[in-house]
């Protein structure tokens, strides 16, 4: 696994589902290290979380600084989860998915979405190489092209004097 570990999982789905939605065998849990007997196929959530962490990182490109080091932001860890988890679903039964696990991916899209937007600020380093750029952005309304009282006479090169 290359964000989340498979206790980060298991805490986040719980061992029952997390069993259910990728049954195997025992392994060891790469991030920690840790022997553990859960029986959930590695190879299984391995390629879903890589699917999940792909999505992810499609939206963090370019803000921020990629891969994202271990250990994560906890937002984006739970993020992460909840992507695993509609993934876990999607791939055992896609065409009797559950509405809540439907709103639960909708509702970390939207979360990944004001990410990007950048209405929700991660604790990760940003790609912007340059620390003096500001924070925000002021938007400036450009001169009227035309000055008041013009027609579109005017504009069509008529002109009235």
């Amino acid at each position: 696994m290359q964000l989340l570990s498979l206790d980060n999982l298991v805490s986040e789905l719980s061992r029952p589902v997390l069993q259910q939605l990728a049954p195997w065998v025992s392994g060891q849990d790469q991030v920690s290290g840790e022997y553990f007997t859960c029986q959930v196929s590695n190879t299984l959530v391995d390629s879903v979380e890589a699917i999940a962490v792909g999505e992810v990182y499609g939206y963090l490109r370019g803000i921020y600084t990629l891969p994202l080091i271990v250990p994560i932001d906890a937002l984006v860890r739970q993020t992460l989860a909840e992507i695993v988890h509609y993934q876990l679903y999607k791939q055992r039964d896609a065409a009797n998915l559950p509405d809540k696990i439907s709103a639960l991916y909708k509702g970390a899209v939207k979360r990944l979405q004001s990410i990007q937007k950048r209405e929700i600020v991660l604790d990760a380093p940003f790609a912007v190489e340059d620390a003096d750029q500001p924070s925000s952005f002021q938007f400036i309304s450009p001169p009227a092209k035309f000055p008041s009282g013009f027609t579109n006479q005017y504009r069509r090169g008529i002109s009235l004097f």
